[in-house]
């Protein structure tokens, strides 16, 4: 492992750190993880998840270990990336404790798949999500001794899809299956070999959680009032109720995304690459103006929903689809109970019930939401309660004798 890149510029970092106004605490715990890397540089690191382990030993106590792994998600985020810490993980630290950890063979197919996919119309998350999938699965062979494809057995497939008793999900063994069709390195009859072995499994279908009448109606009176929610949670809130948008493009929403004189919001959606336009209605539209005008800290960043505390910059997905949508199902004393769903997705749900309701075609739900496809909306349907009342059959129709109750 090579540090010489870390020990020539780590002191642009600390300067970065100290300008943006990190605290003290922040500041020295970076700075002395990164002194502890170039001090130790043992010969057995190989990479940064060996200095990962090594430093869960030194640091054992869980806040210490916290704060130390927070310190090295800084450090390797501006070796590897170069690029500066801000309040959003940067998604190839999840790669690296899966992809870094394989053998050069595997990482060779990793690549070649990730490859493949580049001439695919698929949006780069959409890739990047199924290459950590994939390296998850070959981390889980490498660890059970299988090192080759040609090793590969019955047997070991079923187990890769078996986790503590519990069959993987579907998209496990969709991509696994994706990953064995475009690895042109393999022999093909392999390939169909292996692929057949991936085990067949019905999944249950979970009905989705929806807001009732009466939780609508507390979320929307603490969006509308002046309670303990900041400007920026209820116009962040008010986006999710009122437009479905996701928690992600509501992170990556600009100033320049709203168009104030032609009261627009125009965005390319995040999960699908697809474009979305949407009305500036007056009911979140003024909650972001007046978040932007006074509460909104001077900062250089362009987004304009930025973290409350330096380096303000923008908002981390997880903080608006748990922390601020917590936020506000407190303030609205609802969905209080263990097991009730309090992410942002549920308002995306609400909304595609509300328009259901109105008798809105799934043609017009999905152009609202951005799906690219109608059938997107699928999955929603089971709950839409109004509708699939008109669907049951009266038991008029099928009489039972007494003779029946008497069994």
């Amino acid at each position: 492992m090579n540090l010489e890149h870390l020990k020539q510029n780590y002191p642009t970092l600390l300067k970065y750190m100290k300008d943006k106004g990190y605290s003290g605490e922040t500041y020295y715990c970076t700075k002395t993880t990164v002194k502890l890397i170039l001090r130790t540089d043992s010969p057995s690191w190989k990479d940064y998840d060996d200095v990962r382990d090594d430093l869960h030993k030194v640091f054992p106590s869980k806040n210490a270990w916290a704060r130390r792994t927070a310190a090295l998600n800084r450090i390797i985020c501006f070796d590897l990336f170069g690029e500066f810490p801000n309040w959003e993980r940067h998604p190839q630290l999840d790669k690296l404790s899966n992809f870094y950890r394989l053998i050069p063979s595997y990482r060779k197919l990793v690549d070649e798949y990730e490859s493949n996919l580049q001439h695919l119309s698929l949006s780069e998350n959409t890739i990047y999500r199924r290459c950590i999938s994939i390296s998850s699965l070959l981390l889980r062979l490498q660890e059970k001794q299988i090192v080759s494809f040609s090793d590969i057995s019955e047997e070991s497939i079923v187990l890769l899809f078996w986790n503590d008793g519990k069959p993987f999900g579907k998209t496990y063994r969709e991509v696994f299956k994706d990953f064995l069709k475009r690895i042109n390195s393999l022999p093909e009859q392999l390939r169909k070999r292996i692929s057949a072995y991936v085990p067949k499994s019905r999944n249950a279908v979970k009905n989705k959680q929806y807001l009732s009448k009466t939780e609508v109606e507390a979320v929307r009176a603490v969006l509308r009032s002046d309670t303990q929610l900041s400007l920026r949670d209820r116009a962040i809130g008010s986006l999710l109720f009122y437009t479905g948008l996701r928690a992600v493009d509501i992170c990556n929403l600009k100033l320049s995304d709203i168009d104030w004189s032609k009261d627009e919001i125009s965005i390319i959606q995040k999960k699908t690459d697809v474009p979305l336009k949407l009305p500036l209605d007056e009911v979140y539209g003024n909650l972001i103006y007046d978040y932007i005008q006074s509460e909104r800290p001077e900062t250089d960043d362009l987004h304009v929903f930025v973290s409350s505390r330096r380096p303000f910059v923008k908002l981390g997905n997880s903080a608006i689809s748990s922390r601020i949508a917590s936020n506000i199902f407190d303030a609205a004393h609802v969905r209080m109970k263990s097991g009730e769903q309090r992410g942002s997705h549920i308002f995306r749900h609400h909304l595609v019930l509300a328009m259901l309701e109105h008798e809105n075609t799934q043609v017009a739900i999905s152009s609202v939401l951005g799906h690219s496809s109608a059938s997107s909306i699928q999955p929603y349907l089971n709950t839409d309660f109004p509708h699939l009342k008109e669907c049951a059959l009266s038991l008029e129709d099928y009489p039972v004798s007494e003779e029946a109750y008497s069994v």
